[in-house]
Formats: structure tokens, sequence, C-alpha cells
């Protein structure tokens, strides 16, 4: 038996399969199954940016905490006198600054029109 092969029928063949190729894969970018290094590179970015605004949000309630926990046992100390006052002020000062961050950061952000 004979294999009847034809350059232009091998041609045909080929340019059939590219183009049913190039179909599907515009099919996946258009839907987002396929991502283009670009927006991966976004993609990326704004999760690290999230990332470290989690962090940061945690750390600031941990030290919001921590800084209340200290105020509220240096204010019910029995003896308390000028320095602890000083001290207890400080504490106030912190969480006023501890709170204005966090309020900054769960703030939500505006869209840039």
């Amino acid at each position: 038996m004979k294999l009847d092969i034809r350059p232009m029928d091998l041609l045909k063949d080929f340019v059939v399969i590219v183009t049913v190729i190039g179909i599907v894969a515009g099919v996946a970018y258009q839907a987002g199954w396929i991502v283009n290094r670009a927006n991966a590179g976004e993609m990326i970015a704004q999760s690290v940016y999230q990332e470290a605004l989690d962090r940061e949000r945690a750390d600031l309630r941990f030290q919001i905490e921590m800084t209340s926990s200290k105020m509220q046992t240096l204010a019910e100390k029995p003896d308390r006198n000028q320095y602890d006052d000083l001290v207890l002020q400080g504490y106030v000062d912190d969480l006023k600054r501890l709170h204005a961050r966090l309020g900054v950061i769960e703030a939500p952000e505006e869209p840039v029109q």
C-alpha cells in the first residue's frame, strides 16, 4: 500500500490545526483562564500589598491591645505619682496615634476615575 501524501494537503492540515489552537487560546485568554505576564505581575503586586496591609493591621491591633493593657494596669495602680501620670499620658497619645493609623489602613480606597 502506497501513501499518497501531498505537500499542499499537509500545509492545509497544518494551517487548520494552528487556526483551531489560536481560536482556543484566544477564548481561554478572554475568559481569564490564561493571564499574560503584565497582568500576572500586577496581580502579584496587589497580593503582596494586601498581605503587607494585613500584617500591619494585625500588628497595630496587637500594639493597641498591649498599650491598653499597660494603660489599664497603670491606671489601677493605687499609689500613682507624677511620673506614672506622664507615662499614662504617653500611653493615651500612643493609642490615639495607633487608632489613627489603623483608621487610615481600614478606610476604603476611593476608586480612581
